[in-house]
């Protein structure tokens, strides 16, 4: 992948996406509990990360702002779906999910603001809450009161002609990540190493779309 030269404007626009605090909560509420639920799961449940996180988040801080971070080399699981079809599975190393989750978080909320169509329904995960987890509150049958089902426990309100579901990992790999950057600035207004990052690799650290999950 093609090198691009640190703008001088790098470590001001990444440091201010990469605070320790924001590293830290990453962590916490995200990265582990993903990295938990991965098909391969870690010996010590990442225990080393998560006993130094502080220290984790700063190395990995100073590494971006500065212009030295490089991405490791992720695990590759071949986990079988049924009927003979394979998925390869990319599990990315901590500290990768750590940094890519940092600007996902501080790139999301924009992305949300800026959204076309308030239609649009969004989901971090593909299963939806257990019985334990819904309230009964709704009379009974709930098949006559479908409407309040989806609001509750599809999480999505109003009716609507038709519904679109898309699954981005079926054509993300043939998406140009020039007109993917210049989506995500045109909505969230966000320019620069901010965007780079994830998608070109700041510095040289060349972020591979394999690095993620």
């Amino acid at each position: 992948m093609k090198k691009r030269p640190v703008r001088p404007d790098a470590p001001i626009a990444l440091r201010r996406v990469f605070t320790e605090a924001a590293l830290r909560k990453a962590w916490k509420d995200t990265v582990r509990p993903g990295l938990r639920n991965q098909a391969v799961t870690d010996l010590h449940d990442y225990l080393d990360y998560h006993r130094q996180i502080a220290g984790v988040a700063r190395r990995v801080r100073h590494q971006v702002v500065d212009g030295v971070y490089r991405p490791r080399p992720p695990e590759l699981v071949t986990l079988e779906k049924g009927h003979g079809i394979c998925r390869r599975v990319v599990m990315p190393s901590p500290e990768d999910a750590l940094a890519l989750q940092t600007v996902v978080d501080f790139l999301q909320p924009r992305v949300e603001r800026g959204r076309q169509s308030t239609n649009a329904f969004y989901s971090r995960t593909h299963t939806f809450p257990t019985i334990d987890r819904v309230d009964g509150t709704f009379a009974y049958p709930w098949w006559q009161l479908w409407p309040e089902f989806q609001k509750r426990i599809w999480t999505f309100a109003t009716a609507q002609p038709f519904t679109v579901v898309s699954d981005v990992a079926s054509y993300f790999d043939t998406i140009p990540l020039s007109n993917l950057r210049q989506q995500i600035a045109k909505i969230t207004g966000v320019e620069g190493p901010v965007l780079d990052f994830p998608l070109f690799g700041e510095g040289g650290a060349a972020v591979s779309r394999e690095s993620t999950v």
